[in-house]
C-alpha cells in the first residue's frame, strides 16, 4: 500500500501538462467542456453538478524532467535512489534538456457546484461555483546549471538570475454563462466571472545578480519582493530578519475554519470566456474561444507581511555537487542556504498588488465522417506570465446518441511527441460518468529491488487527469434523429 501511494504521490509531483483543462474533452458530449469554450452546449437539456464530485481537474507540472532524472533504473530504494543525488548521474544529458526558462506548474480546479439548463431552441445557460489552486515557478537554466557542474565551472562570472519567479494562488470562482444560436451555422458563447481571492504569494526580482567568487563562495545583489496575501504569518527577529513562518492556508481546526474559508470574499476579482462555432457544412465544424481573461486585486492582509529583499548576500559552502562525493548531505546544504537567507530577508509592511489569470486561446476543427464518428484538431495557446506554452491535439472520437462518448487523441506538447490520451462519458440513466486523461504512460521503469520495488512510467512528463459525476436529463440528439 505505501509503494501504491508513494506512486501516485510522485506523479503528482512530477508530471506536467500545458494546457489547463484536458484537450481530450473538447469534443467529447460532456457539460464541462464549455470550460474551454462557452459556445459547446451539451445534448442534455438540463444538467446538474453533485457538490464536489461533478468534475475535478488536476495539472502539475515541470517542462525539463521526468521520472527517470528522479529515480536511477533498478538501484536500490534510499537516498541514493534520486537519480541527482548518485554518482553515477548523467548530469550532460539532464542539462541538455534544461531551458533558459524551467517552470513547474500546478493546477487544480474543483466544480463544486455547476447547473446547466436550456431555454427555448436556442438558448443554453451555465452555472458554475468552483475552487481553483494555481502555482507556477520559474528557475533560469543557469540557476541550474550551477548547481549541477559546480561554483568552480563558474568562478569569476556573474550571472544574471532575475528571470526567477514564483505565483501562486487559491481563489473562489463564480461563473454564470450562456451560449446562443445567432445563426443556424453559427453559435457564440460567454461566461462572466466573479473571483475571490483567498491566498497568494506573488514573487518578483528586479534585480537579482549572482557572482561566484575565485575562492568559491558567491555573492547575491538582489532586489526582490515576495507579496504575501493570507498565506504564510511570519515571525521576525528584533533585527527584523525572519525567524519562523506558518501556513494560515489549509490548516482548518474545526467547521468554523471551513466556512470562513468558503466564505472569504476579501480580494475581488473579474474573468471572462468568450468562443464561437461555426458549421461550415454538415460534416465540417470549426471552433475558437479565449478563456480566462482575468484578474485579481489583493488587498493588504495585515495577518501577512510582505518579505524583501534588498541587500547583498554571502554564501558560503553550498556546493550542490559535494552531495555526490559525500562531503555534505543534502539536509545540511539545505539548512546553510536557509539559515542564509532567513538573516538576510526581511519583513515589509503588507501592500495591495493585482495577478492576472492565465489566459488561453484555443481554436478547434472537427470532421464528421458520419452521425456517429468524428475526427478532430485543437491547438491551445496558454499565457502564463510571460511564457506561452503551446499544445496541439488530433482526435478520434465516437459517439453513441447521449449514451456513450469516447475519445482517443494524440498530443505535441512540452517537447513531447508520445502523448497518448483517450476520455469516455458513460450515461446510464439520469447519471453520467466521465474520465479523461491527456497522457497514457507506455514505457515503464523499476526502481528497487524484488523485496522493495516500485515501478514508474520512465518518460512521464505531461498528464492531465479530469473525472468526475454529472446528472443530467433530456437528449436532444436523440430527439433530433
Amino acid at each position: 500500500m505505501k509503494k501504491r501511494l508513494l506512486t501516485i504521490f510522485l506523479a503528482m509531483v512530477f508530471t506536467c501538462v500545458n494546457a489547463q483543462n484536458s484537450q481530450v474533452s473538447y469534443f467529447m458530449n460532456i457539460p464541462q467542456n464549455h470550460f474551454l469554450n462557452p459556445s459547446f452546449r451539451p445534448s442534455s437539456r438540463i444538467y446538474i453538478g453533485l457538490p464536489a464530485m461533478t468534475g475535478m481537474n488536476l495539472n502539475i507540472s515541470n517542462n525539463f524532467f521526468n521520472f527517470r532524472d528522479v529515480f536511477m533504473k533498478g538501484a536500490e530504494i534510499s537516498g541514493k535512489s534520486f537519480s541527482f543525488l548518485n554518482p553515477d548521474f548523467d548530469v550532460a544529458r539532464f542539462l541538455s534538456r534544461v531551458k533558459e526558462k524551467n517552470f513547474f506548474e500546478t493546477n487544480l480546479n474543483i466544480q463544486l457546484l455547476g447547473v446547466g439548463f436550456a431555454i427555448g431552441p436556442k438558448n443554453y445557460f451555465f452555472i458554475d461555483l468552483n475552487e481553483r489552486i494555481s502555482e507556477n515557478l520559474v528557475l533560469p537554466g543557469d540557476l541550474l546549471r550551477l548547481a549541477f557542474l559546480g561554483t568552480q565551472n563558474y568562478a569569476g562570472r556573474t550571472l544574471d538570475l532575475s528571470g526567477t519567479r514564483v505565483d501562486a494562488r487559491v481563489f473562489h470562482e463564480a461563473g454564470f454563462g450562456f451560449s446562443r444560436e445567432i445563426t443556424p451555422n453559427l453559435r457564440f458563447g460567454v461566461k462572466g466571472k466573479v473571483l475571490f481571492g483567498v491566498a497568494s504569494l506573488s514573487g518578483r526580482a528586479d534585480k537579482m545578480d549572482l557572482t561566484v567568487n575565485n575562492d568559491l563562495s558567491a555573492t547575491l545583489n538582489t532586489d526582490a519582493i515576495l507579496h504575501n496575501n493570507g498565506a504564510i504569518k511570519f515571525a521576525f527577529n528584533d533585527d527584523g530578519s525572519i525567524e519562523s513562518g506558518e501556513a494560515l492556508i489549509g490548516t482548518f481546526k474545526n467547521g468554523d475554519d471551513i466556512v470562513k474559508y468558503l466564505t472569504n470574499t476579501s480580494n475581488i476579482g473579474f474573468g471572462i470566456d468568450l468562443g464561437a462555432e461555426y458549421v461550415i457544412s454538415k460534416r465540417i465544424t470549426v471552433s475558437a474561444a479565449v478563456t480566462d481573461l482575468g484578474y485579481i486585486n489583493w488587498k493588504a492582509d495585515d495577518r501577512t507581511n510582505d518579505v524583501r529583499a534588498k541587500n547583498v548576500i554571502q554564501f558560503h559552502g553550498f556546493d550542490f555537487t559535494k552531495i555526490y562525493d559525500g562531503s555534505i548531505t543534502i539536509d545540511s546544504l539545505v539548512k546553510t542556504m536557509t539559515d542564509t537567507l532567513k538573516t538576510a530577508i526581511t519583513g515589509t509592511t503588507p501592500g495591495s498588488f493585482r495577478s492576472q489569470l492565465p489566459a488561453t486561446f484555443t481554436v478547434g476543427g472537427m470532421f464528421s465522417l458520419n452521425d456517429m464518428l468524428s475526427v478532430g484538431a485543437v491547438s491551445s495557446s496558454r499565457m502564463v506570465d510571460r511564457q506561452v506554452r503551446e499544445a496541439f491535439t488530433i482526435s478520434g472520437n465516437a459517439h453513441l446518441w447521449s449514451i456513450f462518448d469516447f475519445s482517443l487523441t494524440y498530443t505535441l506538447a512540452n517537447r513531447s511527441y508520445n502523448n497518448l490520451g483517450a476520455g469516455v462519458a458513460v450515461r446510464g440513466g439520469f447519471a453520467q460518468f466521465y474520465f479523461m486523461v491527456d497522457r497514457i504512460p507506455l514505457k515503464w521503469e523499476s526502481a528497487g529491488d524484488s523485496q522493495n520495488k516500485i515501478t514508474l512510467p520512465a518518460n512521464w512528463n505531461t498528464v492531465n487527469a479530469w473525472f468526475g459525476i454529472n446528472l443530467v436529463f433530456g437528449n436532444r440528439r436523440k430527439d433530433q434523429i
